[in-house]
């Protein structure tokens, strides 16, 4: 009977190891699969991530722009891999819209115009060594879905990356407030004579000294600079002080904030003009492109492979619209590249660029209009009713 008995034991702890070494595998094939798929789905979402990021600060508004988007996707791709760094993810979804929440298309209207948000989409098999072998339904492939979102958020305060000049609008509609990208239009006013010399709205040439004005100037630029602003007042603001300027200009640390809608008036000033120009101009010459003296040009230095310019010559300014004489309101903000009068001899030796140090205080200095501002990129950016975007991951 005893002997009995123990064979019975013996067999039903058979019985019980069987079945806990079935269940056992159950639970390492959801530990391991799962497992992996939660490792690829960080994986994937975060290729996603970075490569809507890269996406959204290829746009300028161009179908230029959307081909970068594209191409910086497809890029991100074959860098960026899943399965531990091994496997490529492969075809990518890049989709466009105007707002975050779409309507979504891969084929934008060309131009693009207002196309400032990405959405990257990504899927990949992951296969399972485990769960089908304990599953009733066998499931050997599983799916991982990720996507994100990353857009052109608008700037309405900028605390720092501002240069002491200024735009004047034409329009207060952004993002371009009238102006012509390529254009140049002044970023210092030429000194104000008052009203002699035949100044008047129909002829504000008139109310300026020295070198009056810049080609792309408007007559509703000049005069409601001439009619609201004194003779002291030329575009400069935050600082008079020497040190401070230089650190502006070489720097861009402007020491204090800046806001769409407020009034920049009280921080007008005369600025320091003699020193700036060779400020100015030093930006000119240490900039890897100083010789091109359009935006078209610069700007294909600029997105070239490798680039041929550093970006040197770019300012950011606020772009205001004097209304009277004690309000000058901040309307947005606008990318300018500086000018130059640098070349290159016959025998290859570059020149150095004196154009801004060879003008006085009384001249209007110029400056061409590159577009709207996307911070952390190379390009301009879609624009916006600022002017200014930062981009940003949405979702």
């Amino acid at each position: 009977m005893t002997i009995r008995r123990r064979q019975r034991r013996a067999g039903f702890v058979l019985i019980i190891m069987t079945a806990a070494s079935i269940a056992m595998v159950g639970a390492l094939g959801l530990a391991v699969d799962m497992g992996r798929l939660f490792i690829i789905k960080n994986e994937t979402q975060a290729f996603c991530d970075a490569a809507s990021l890269a996406a959204a600060l290829a746009l300028n508004g161009a179908s230029t722009g959307v081909d970068s988007a594209k191409a910086a996707v497809t890029t991100m791709a074959t860098e960026d891999k899943w399965n531990f760094g091994t496997t490529q993810i492969s075809s990518p979804t890049t989709e466009f819209a105007t707002t975050s929440t779409g309507t979504w298309t891969n084929a934008p209207p060309n131009p693009p115009t207002g196309y400032k948000y990405v959405r990257v989409k990504a899927s990949v098999p992951v296969p399972m060594y485990f769960l089908p072998v304990v599953l009733t339904t066998k499931v050997y492939t599983q799916t991982v879905n990720s996507q994100a979102i990353s857009g052109q958020m608008d700037v309405t305060t900028l605390g720092t990356g501002l240069s002491p000049y200024s735009g004047i609008a034409i329009t207060t509609t952004g993002p371009d407030f009238g102006l012509t990208v390529g254009n140049e239009y002044s970023i210092q006013q030429a000194q104000f004579t008052g009203t002699s010399n035949g100044c008047s709205s129909s002829n504000p040439d008139n109310c300026f000294h020295g070198n009056h004005t810049c080609a792309g100037d408007t007559k509703t630029q000049l005069w409601n600079v001439a009619s609201d602003w004194g003779s002291s007042t030329s575009g400069y603001w935050g600082s008079t002080s020497n040190s401070v300027l230089e650190s502006y200009i070489l720097a861009q640390a402007q020491l204090q904030a800046v806001t769409v809608g407020t009034n920049l008036d009280p921080a007008l000033t005369s600025g320091q003009k003699n020193s700036e120009g060779g400020w100015l101009d030093w930006r000119v010459n240490h900039d890897t492109d100083s010789t091109d003296t359009t935006w078209a040009a610069y700007s294909a230095a600029l997105n070239s492979i490798p680039p041929t310019a550093n970006g040197e010559r770019l300012l950011t300014v606020p772009i205001l619209n004097p209304t009277d004489p004690t309000h000058t309101n901040v309307v947005g903000y606008g990318l300018y590249m500086l000018e130059t009068n640098a070349s290159v001899s016959k025998g290859g030796v570059l020149s150095q660029s004196n154009l801004y140090t060879a003008l006085n205080g009384n001249d209007a200095w110029c400056a061409i209009y590159a577009g709207p501002i996307d911070f952390g990129s190379i390009n301009t950016g879609v624009g916006g009713p600022t002017g200014a975007a930062q981009v940003m991951l949405v979702q």
